[in-house]
């Protein structure tokens, strides 16, 4: 998320704590081994993810993200939140149906909002929704054309819908 909000920032502007990688579960034991040899080791896993972290973990004694923290990346099978209603998941949307060894641009603009309004739906959820959540959706917002909520629209239409999408969009 963070690469593709930051294509339209300064770079600096938007502090960031990770780096999200979505992976199919194929993959994700090589992933893991990649990442162990760049030096990271798996700290916990959850219902969510994996996180690792590097072996060296500098940290800024001030509040919050800092450039000078240590970055942590997280590996996800699948991009799921715990929703009021049901489990929700996104996995297939932000993929889309054309992927590739390597890294993958979002499909579109509608997949990447559906994405930012998923994480924010499950933060709100859980009374954690961070004002960063709503300054990445607006940005993306601002760029997204007729024809990019149509197709968020149309998405929409699917059985599950995106009836999850509404609160963090008000």
């Amino acid at each position: 998320i963070a690469r593709a909000i930051q294509t339209q920032a300064v770079q600096g502007d938007r502090p960031m704590a990770d780096v999200d990688l979505l992976v199919q579960p194929r993959d994700a034991q090589r992933a893991e081994q990649v990442l162990e040899s760049l030096g990271f080791s798996e700290q916990y896993a959850n219902w969510k993810h994996q996180v690792f972290v590097p072996a060296v973990q500098t940290v800024h004694r001030g509040l919050g993200e800092h450039a000078q923290n240590y970055i942590k990346i997280e590996l996800h099978q699948r991009i799921v939140e715990i929703l009021p209603l049901r489990t929700t998941e996104v996995t297939q949307i932000v993929l889309g149906s054309r992927t590739h060894p390597g890294l993958n641009a979002y499909p579109s603009n509608s997949a990447l909002i559906a994405h930012l309004l998923i994480h924010a739906a499950g933060s709100m959820a859980y009374r954690a929704l961070r004002l960063l959540h709503l300054h990445d959706i607006a940005l993306v917002c601002s760029r997204m054309s007729a024809s990019d909520w149509n197709e968020l629209l149309r998405l929409g239409r699917d059985p599950d819908g995106l009836w999850w999408a509404l609160p963090p969009l008000r």
